[in-house]
């Protein structure tokens, strides 16, 4: 479960930014489908290591991004659900990806004491 290791890292990262004495309220990630993250599993990790670190009240808000493919032979882009999805407009399968394998850090909300 890397998962594990993603919200440690996102973790690490958003302790080195609060203001002393502030309190962790949001966290908000954004995850490809992709990506290979699982949105479960990262929301289990966050809630168990969050409690673990001192943010108890801590919440997790995933933004689910879309796949998105170019075609290289005609240039057509759209969404896609698989890497392996053939060209609505010529049925190639010569395609770049896009997007949908972000797994971002976005933003994160503190109250202060």
């Amino acid at each position: 479960m890397h998962e594990f290791s993603l919200v440690t890292a996102m973790l690490d990262s958003v302790a080195g930014v609060m203001p002393a004495g502030s309190t962790l309220a949001e966290v908000r990630v954004s995850v490809g489908p992709l990506s290979g993250v699982t949105a479960a599993s990262l929301e289990f990790c966050f809630a168990e290591l969050a409690r673990e670190r001192g943010y108890p009240k801590a919440r997790l808000v995933i933004t689910r991004t879309r796949a998105r493919a170019r075609c290289r032979p005609c240039g057509e882009c759209c969404d896609i659900d698989v890497f392996d999805t053939a060209c609505p407009k010529c049925g190639s399968l010569d395609r770049g990806i896009e997007s949908g394998r972000e797994f971002t850090l976005d933003s994160i909300e503190v109250e202060e004491s």
